[in-house]
């Protein structure tokens, strides 16, 4: 059996604070979590260790992440809750296209950078050990950083590449964690016979879905549920 869970990055920055943008900031298009997307990924790695919990020998699990620092944050708790190491997948990232988000090429961490970020500033917003938080600076991305401007159809092309290049690449682990986008999440649905979201999924939702080895057939389990945040942040917000 093979399962697959996919998340949405937690809260960001520039969408609660619409001024974030004109301040001083380093990456004006890689904007972090808000200490609201940090609790939502604590959250979702907690809701993650529940659902896996049942199963009495642990399987083998990979996590991927955007390079993106929201989705790189959001995974750092998921990362510590099951000892494994975030592999920064460039195939995951945003989608760059052309509006008031992406007006160049982002300037993204390096993975170094990015496992030095979030042993300093995320590990203590989720209440994990810096120890917890690894980046696998081996893993050798399966996709290239798309390149600005990228239209719609090629992102949406580009996730679902890299899910199936992932599935083939790997096929010894038996749980692997996409951490992504809300278009990643949309694109993904997609590959297991879904109508595409009516609305973008929130921050932090999780689909899960479930391969079993007689029949070969992807089986759904949830589809953007974000219930588990219930008791961390007014979901209306």
């Amino acid at each position: 059996m093979i399962e697959l869970w996919v998340v949405r990055h937690g809260e960001r920055v520039d969408h609660k604070c619409k001024q974030w943008r004109a301040g001083p900031c380093e990456r004006q298009f890689d904007p972090p979590l808000t200490p609201a997307g940090a609790r939502m990924a604590s959250a979702t790695a907690a809701r993650l260790a529940r659902e896996t919990a049942v199963v009495e020998k642990q399987p083998r699990t990979l996590l991927l992440a955007s390079p993106f620092v929201r989705a790189l944050a959001t995974s750092a708790p998921i990362a510590a809750c099951f000892g494994v190491p975030i592999s920064i997948e460039n195939g995951l990232s945003e989608g760059l296209r052309a509006n008031h988000e992406f007006t160049g090429q982002p300037v993204l961490l390096t993975s170094h950078e990015a496992e030095a970020y979030l042993r300093a500033e995320i590990a203590p917003l989720c209440g994990i050990s810096a120890s917890g938080v690894v980046v696998d600076h081996s893993y050798q991305s399966v996709s290239q950083f798309p390149t600005f401007p990228e239209p719609r159809v090629a992102y949406f092309a580009r996730y679902k590449e890299t899910v199936r290049k992932i599935l083939d690449k790997y096929p010894g682990y038996q749980r692997i964690i996409f951490v992504t986008h809300g278009y990643g999440m949309d694109s993904i649905s997609e590959m297991f016979d879904h109508s595409p979201f009516k609305e973008k999924p929130g921050y932090c939702s999780v689909s899960h879905f479930v391969r079993h080895a007689a029949d070969g057939a992807w089986e759904t389990n949830s589809f953007g549920c974000n219930a588990h945040l219930a008791q961390v942040i007014n979901l209306g917000e």
